[in-house]
């Protein structure tokens, strides 16, 4: 059986995987929203949508089992099997059913052909559902369910899965525009949708770290937790100087050159967000400060 160091390891490389689809599938449908890309890209975010939904299902039954190891000890594969029912029972355990659930009913909805609008209405429908089960795992859940402690994790989650995920799926498509004025619009219709998740992060991080360290900022500034909290922010300020790159970027005429530069730059901030949706998950692996 995995040592208690590679269980942390696939617990944090399961979540991750989990985090970066659930922004990929966030990303998509806000591009739907926001229209930061044209409606000929319709069929490439529903088939994101889609694989990225799979993806997310497909996380859980490993998620499971990191779980199972690590609450029951249990030496092998054979020993592991029979505590999946008692692991079920626990609140950790049962919420990972329904985000399974939810995810495959996302795939399906992004996947089987139907008219556009009621395509858009259950995949949303579905993400709304997985979010609000996925912002009652980890250390929100620990203040009970239906808390404040929730509330701002959904939040949380669910404007930074409009960041990073529009950034990424921008990052990828945006470049494939011909016409300037064309990524010129979507690359400022971006921005704007960049702008409103984050003040809806910042806000809720606030609250999240507040609570996370039970108001004992002091008392947290040693720990591990707190220390990847710090790296996290770091890269978090440094993919908003690159977002306050694009919108000088955007501020000036399009151009080849200029439309080049933003690509460059969203290029760059999409790693970034790679790299804070990994630190994330790690943090979420961590115990909290307090």
């Amino acid at each position: 059986m995995l040592s208690e160091g590679q269980l942390l390891a696939l617990h944090v490389l399961a979540n991750g995987i989990a985090d970066v689809a659930f922004s990929l599938s966030l990303g998509a449908l806000a591009a739907f929203t926001w229209k930061t890309l044209p409606a000929v890209y319709d069929r490439k975010l529903f088939l994101l949508i889609g694989l990225a939904a799979l993806l997310m299902a497909a996380v859980q039954p490993v998620q499971l089992v990191v779980l199972t190891a690590g609450m029951t000890g249990a030496a092998s594969f054979a020993e592991l099997t029979p505590q999946f029912r008692d692991v079920l029972s626990t609140h950790a355990g049962w919420i990972l059913l329904p985000q399974a659930i939810a995810a495959v009913a996302t795939a399906a909805a992004a996947l089987i052909p139907s008219p556009r609008r009621l395509r858009f209405t259950l995949i949303a429908a579905s993400l709304f559902a997985l979010s609000l089960f996925r912002s009652a795992s980890g250390h929100a859940a620990s203040d009970g369910n239906y808390s404040l402690r929730e509330l701002a994790q959904w939040v949380h989650l669910a404007a930074t899965g409009v960041w990073a995920g529009g950034v990424m799926v921008s990052a990828r498509l945006l470049p494939s525009l011909r016409e300037t004025q064309l990524q010129h619009a979507n690359g400022e219709r971006l921005s704007l949708q960049s702008a409103t998740a984050i003040v809806f992060i910042v806000v809720s991080g606030i609250w999240n770290t507040w609570l996370g360290v039970d108001a004992d900022i002091q008392g947290a500034l040693h720990t591990r937790w707190a220390l990847l909290l710090g790296i996290k922010l770091l890269f978090v300020l440094a993919a908003l100087a690159l977002g306050a790159t694009n919108r000088r970027i955007l501020q000036q005429p399009p151009t080849d050159q200029t439309m080049h530069q933003l690509s460059s730059t969203l290029r760059m901030e999409a790693v970034l967000m790679l790299a804070i949706l990994l630190l994330s998950a790690w943090l979420g692996s961590v115990a909290p400060a307090a």
